[in-house]
């Protein structure tokens, strides 16, 4: 059986966020692209990225009953830290910049979400403290999911 369709929109997701690195265009070079985030003071080396789903996501029944459309939300974070010659609140800038461009050059995922694509939603700060910074930027994904009515 194949893998969820949510789980798939991860883990391309995780994918694509995987191919930022600054030989390519980007300003940055994630030293961790994770699906088990941990806190920011957890990490020694930086950039990191997180990935995961959302707390808003919502399922609406077609009319057939035989599919719904699942709004599934999910996050990417990002924690960095300044050094000597960059600011923390710059590296914040250029790794939310790097992640909304990777993501959005494909924003079907590579073909994960056929016809339909990503959308990004609210951002927000999570941490600008001196050396550190941290935000998420949401997005939704429209997934239609089908199944069988037993009755």
């Amino acid at each position: 059986m194949p893998e969820p369709q949510r789980e798939r929109v991860l883990a391309a997701v995780q994918t694509r966020l995987e191919g930022i690195h600054s030989d390519l265009g980007f300003y940055t070079t994630p030293t961790l692209v994770t699906r088990t985030l941990r806190s920011i003071q957890q990490y020694n080396e930086f950039p990191v990225i997180g990935i995961g789903p959302a707390d808003d996501t919502t399922l609406i029944l077609h009319a057939q009953r035989q599919a719904y459309l699942d709004n599934f939300t999910f996050w990417t974070r990002g924690y960095v830290k300044g050094n000597d010659t960059v600011s923390s609140a710059t590296w914040f800038e250029r790794l939310w910049d790097d992640i909304v461009r990777r993501i959005l050059q494909s924003p079907n995922l590579d073909g994960t979400l056929g016809p339909q694509v990503v959308r990004p939603g609210r951002f927000q700060v999570d941490l600008r403290d001196g050396d550190f910074a941290a935000f998420a930027q949401y997005w939704t994904a429209q997934l239609i999911q089908s199944f069988e009515v037993v009755e």
